[in-house]
């Protein structure tokens, strides 16, 4: 029970504390990285259905530990990419042994992560900031996280060595 002399929550305050999914599944478990990436652009209108190419993309450079000063992604603006990303709690083949308990900050099952993320954690996430609702969508695939590192590497080889890009660089 709040006290007499304590202020009510903000709006924004609210929805801050309630639980609700920062990332959706795209509701298809794609067999390839590849098809998770054409799957990704068709949504952000970067391609079209019959695969044309309609909106120039740029370099997206990683921002964590393990993927900084790589290209893992691409992007139209500051409000539109699509990132290839590996789950660290799924993936026992890139990452070492999966553990028996899978930390989720949001609280999720195991099955609902696979369902997310993919059963080796590799997945494409789409991020469209301009939308209402449903601004970042999970692209799982069934790829394992050794294919996504060849991607990564053969995406950075164009603007420098892997693990070392600056954003001049690109």
């Amino acid at each position: 029970m709040a006290r007499s002399d304590e202020k009510e929550l903000t709006k924004y305050q609210r929805e801050k504390l309630e639980k609700t999914p920062k990332e959706f599944g795209c509701g298809i478990l794609h067999s390839s990285i590849e098809e998770a990436l054409i799957h990704a652009q068709m949504n952000l209108g970067i391609r079209s259905s019959t695969g044309v190419v309609l909106v120039p993309t740029m370099p997206y450079l990683g921002t964590m530990g393990h993927n900084s000063g790589t290209v893992v992604g691409w992007q139209v603006n500051a409000n539109k990419r699509y990132r290839l990303d590996v789950d660290r709690n799924l993936n026992h083949t890139f990452y070492g042994k999966r553990p028996a308990v899978v930390f989720d900050p949001e609280g999720l099952t195991l099955s609902e992560m696979i369902a997310l993320k993919g059963p080796q954690g590799v997945h494409v996430n789409e991020e469209d900031f301009t939308r209402a609702t449903r601004q970042r969508i999970s692209h799982p695939t069934e790829s394992i996280a050794e294919r996504a590192d060849t991607y990564w590497r053969k995406w950075s080889k164009q603007f420098g060595v892997p693990g070392f890009i600056k954003a001049e660089d690109l």
